[in-house]
């Protein structure tokens, strides 16, 4: 505790000897089991001196208070540069500049880390209690602690390996847990993000803070602490405030108390770094709070870690850079990337040497470290394999034998961090109710989304339908679309599925059925490989796949009175196969045979609204009499350097700096029927989307273009149809949307072009306001034009403020060559956005 008999929370009691580091609780209390001894142990927190006492340890165990002073910094006399630069900005500058050697610093450890979370709902929305269920699971839950803990044994091996054996884990959440929840990459403060911000001492730290030195004090070993306050430049969500403490001459991390608060949530991110062997760093202890509010509902967690390493393995560096050239080419086997090395090595030692570390050469040097860091990830890899994050960035776990079933007398001894009443009491309620031999009752909202069941092996299972599903559609063709589908699937032992999903929905107004059935079969999750064959009858809309969301259409039908979407009869069966050919290379084929007709409105008013015909609103448009189409197409789709990792055996792409390539080939086959009504056609398809993130803002563009070429009797379901969606989902991509033009306005059977950008930031223009400018609250400017042969060029512009991204409010302004064609604004909800046309 501190000297005014307050506690010090989460100070670190550590044993340099024996490795062991301690957490204390909240209320400055901790407990652990060790054997018996002798033993020296520093205590610290930030803010408060350390303090060293001798301990003798017998069987009976050992209490004690510790009393601790607060820590008094002192101010270096500096030369204060041009500019008035404060002092800490050369301290970072040589962080940043010797990041890739500090790294490299390591060549293995092996740690025994403890973790114990925690968790707890303190308040859960009003319309939840509307519902018995809701009321009685929410007073289950709200106000209760959950815990879980587990003790790891883990094998770190340069540049990115860490091998983990969970050796114990525990919960009493509710819900399924990941049986690892700490990892010592969770704390790379190299890396561009740790604890959920923006790293301070990352490659884009300088960009994204200011630094003010506040003092310094020596350590136990005499090293030179220097504190540093961050000062967030721009407005970020993921800036932190608060401080580092940096070792000077080593300029690596001693450690860190950082904050993000924001009115939706707030985080602390406290990390303490021991000098496990001369001049080398590594986390001891590590705690994260949480706090959020998210619609109504308030939640707060905590994740407490301490770590015991042995093994340490140090790589053999001389301070100066001397010999960095032969430092870095040795860890390096291929004999081209290593001559690379050499050069890129040649060039740090130069820079490191030559006099005074400017922000240029320091930028200069973390740029070089990068392609160093690349060389070395990619050494052994060849081909795609350079992209597959699971090769660059070795994560295996496996879970010991009887980690999940220990006893109280192990967990009382591997302990770091006590337990305290409300934490012990849910693990004793988690165990009562694993005793128990009940049916899972399910809850409401499962009733109301569709719940999967499984059989005994849970590989077969059956998903029913949630009532989005039941209550298909309204609109004033079909009237109310009545009916159900339900899933039948069986999990593949490759982490693929084959899933048959039949349904069947009645048309109350035009006294008719819709039905089908669609088979899935998800045959290669390594390479994304998937097959479609479906076939029934359908109401389809015209622009089916780029036109307005059909339950919008509904809302807008039987809310506002506006039939938008316009539809038509289908009777069709389809085929769809796609797969990656290369890495970041898909490929996509579709051939479909379909019956058409049209159809007319059986709803002609909305109480006194009468609706419009259902006939789509173009000058392209040409009465469709019935037919038949047999279609086929073709799409590669090409994203270069797509970096992938595998999850439960599936290839998920996760980034790429290159843009997103497009290519299709669409033909409609004559098929020599006695009316010749049928659509023959070639279409061709380009386009190009790319999203570019910098570190305060991003910037999103796309082009589309295409032309059909020999084409005759095209009818209006196979024309182009241009993107729009005035009632856009906020999960939608919208960036690429328009918002004003008619939903068939400028479909065309003809050459086409299409492009947009949009960017975002934290200030554009309303958030200069003081009291709109807050950290999750943002801005973004969007131009999109669109060209079709026979019609005048429309542009549409907009502005739109988000709002902590859960509501945003925009404003668009459009022109149909040089003449003004109207404006609206859009409201957008985490269920939808809407849009209400002014003109």
């Amino acid at each position: 505790m501190a000297e005014d008999s307050t506690a010090v929370s989460y100070s670190t009691i550590y044993s340099r000897e024996s490795g062991i580091g301690i957490t204390a609780d909240g209320n400055g209390l901790f407990s652990t089991h060790i054997p018996a001894g002798k033993y020296r142990f520093e205590v610290s927190a930030l803010g408060f001196e350390a303090r060293t006492i001798d301990v003798s340890i017998d069987e009976d165990g050992y209490d004690c208070t510790i009393m601790l002073r607060e820590q008094v910094y002192r101010l270096k006399e500096v030369t204060v540069t041009g500019g008035n630069e404060d002092p800490a900005f050369r301290v970072m500058r040589n962080v940043l500049a010797n990041a890739g050697r500090n790294k490299r610093l390591v060549d293995s450890y092996s740690v025994t880390n403890y973790a114990k979370g925690t968790g707890q709902i303190t308040k859960v929305p009003e319309i939840f209690r509307l519902s018995d269920d809701f009321a009685r699971d929410s007073a289950e839950i709200c106000g209760s602690a959950y815990v879980m803990e587990g003790v790891y044994d883990i094998d770190y091996k340069y540049p990115d390996s860490y091998n983990t054996v969970i050796t114990a884990f525990k919960s009493s959440f509710p819900i399924e847990m990941p049986v690892q929840i700490w990892n010592p990459s969770d704390l790379d403060f190299y890396s561009d993000y740790v604890g959920g911000g923006i790293s301070p001492l990352g490659r884009n730290a300088l960009s994204a803070y200011s630094f003010k030195l506040e003092g310094y004090y020596m350590n136990d070993e005499g090293r030179m602490i220097n504190k540093i306050r961050l000062i967030p430049k721009g407005k970020s969500s993921a800036a932190f405030t608060g401080h580092i403490y940096i070792v000077e001459d080593l300029w690596c991390l001693s450690d860190a108390d950082l904050y993000i608060s924001n009115s939706m949530y707030s985080i602390n991110l406290i990390v303490n770094a021991k000098e496990m062997r001369n001049g080398v760093f590594l986390p001891a202890t590590s705690s994260i709070k949480a706090n959020a509010s998210v619609m109504g509902m308030e939640l707060s967690f905590g994740l407490f870690s301490s770590s015991n390493y042995s093994d340490i393995d140090i790589a053999e560096m001389d301070s100066d850079y001397s010999n960095f050239k032969t430092e870095v080419s040795n860890r390096i086997t291929d004999n081209k990337k290593k001559v690379r090395a050499e050069r890129i090595g040649e060039e740090i030692a130069e820079i490191m040497s030559d006099g005074e570390l400017t922000t240029k050469k320091a930028i200069k040097v973390v740029k070089l470290n990068e392609k160093l860091s690349e060389l070395q990830l990619t050494d052994t890899l060849k081909g795609a394999e350079r992209y597959n994050l699971d090769l660059r960035a070795v994560r295996k776990q496996n879970v010991l034998e009887g980690a999940m079933t220990r006893d109280s007398l192990y967990w009382a001894s591997a302990r770091m961090v006590p337990l305290n009443d409300e934490e012990s009491l849910s693990y004793k309620k988690s165990e009562e109710e694993l005793l128990k031999d009940s049916v899972k009752r399910l809850s409401v909202l499962e009733l109301l989304a569709g719940h999967k069941f499984y059989n005994k092996t849970r590989k077969l299972w059956i998903k029913s339908p949630g009532m989005d599903r039941i209550l298909y559609d309204i609109n004033a063709v079909d009237g109310f679309n009545i009916g159900a589908d339900v899933e039948l699937g069986l999990d593949l032992n490759n982490g693929g599925e084959i899933s048959l999903r039949p349904w069947g929905y009645y048309l109350t107004h035009r006294k008719d059925a819709n039905y089908g059935a669609e088979l899935n079969v998800d045959y290669a999750p390594a390479i994304n490989g998937k097959m479609s064959v479906s076939g029934g009858h359908e109401t389809a809309d015209y622009n089916g796949t780029r036109g307005y969301r059909r339950y919008f259409n509904m809302f807008s039908t039987f809310i506002f009175g506006d039939n938008y979407a316009k539809f038509y009869d289908n009777k069709f069966i389809s085929f769809d196969n796609s797969v990656d050919i290369a890495n970041g290379l898909d490929f996509t084929v579709e051939a479909e045979y379909s019956m058409r007709s049209v159809l007319n409105n059986t709803i002609h008013k909305f109480r006194k609204h009468l609706f419009e015909p259902n006939v789509p609103v173009s000058e392209n448009y040409r009465s469709m009499p019935d037919n038949s189409m047999l279609h086929f197409s073709g799409t590669i789709k090409y994203t270069p350097a797509s970096y992938y990792r595998y999850i439960d055996g599936r290839k998920v792409y996760i980034k790429s700096k290159y843009p997103t390539f497009t290519a299709s080939y669409a033909h409609g086959f004559e098929m020599g029927n006695e009316t010749g009504s049928n659509s023959v056609y070639n279409r061709i398809e380009l386009g190009i989307s790319h999203k570019v993130n910098f570190v305060m803002s991003g910037l999103n563009y796309w082009v589309n273009a295409g032309m059909f070429i020999d084409s005759k009797n095209v009818y209006f379901p196979d024309f182009h149809h241009a993107p729009v969606n005035p009632f856009y989902l906020s999960f939608y991509g919208d960036k690429d949307c328009f918002m004003l033009p008619g939903n068939y306005e400028y479909s065309t059977p003809d050459k086409w072009v299409s492009g947009g950008a949009s960017y975002k930031a934290g200030r554009i223009l309303l958030n200069f306001i003081p009291f709109l400018d807050k950290p999750l609250n943002t801005e973004s400017i969007g131009f999109r034009t669109m060209a079709v042969k026979g019609l005048p060029v429309f542009n549409e512009i907009e502005y739109r403020y988000n709002y902590m991204d859960i509501i945003s409010i925009g404003v668009a302004a459009a022109f149909r060559g040089d003449k003004y064609a109207g404006a609206g604004f859009t409201v957008g909800i985490p269920i939808g956005k809407v849009l209400y046309p002014l003109h």
